[in-house]
């Protein structure tokens, strides 16, 4: 699948959801996140059913900046 993005997210705002994602004890590879649709949904659904409102919320973020042709 190749990425297309209207908005490419910042290496911050990646690199903050994977340790967001650490803390909750899931490993995010960030290369699969921005170019394996499947791998992104599981992440992203993961992280929308945490407790943790920053992980929500970033997730949200990242979510609506990546998509997948």
């Amino acid at each position: 699948m190749k990425h297309t993005t209207s908005a490419q997210p910042e290496l911050l705002e990646l690199v903050d959801f994977k340790w967001l994602m650490a803390a909750e004890g899931r490993h995010v590879d960030l290369a699969r996140l921005q170019h394996d649709a499947h791998y992104a949904d599981d992440c992203f659904d993961c992280a929308l059913h945490s407790e943790c409102e920053p992980l929500r919320r970033c997730a949200r973020h990242l979510h609506d900046q990546l998509t997948f042709a």
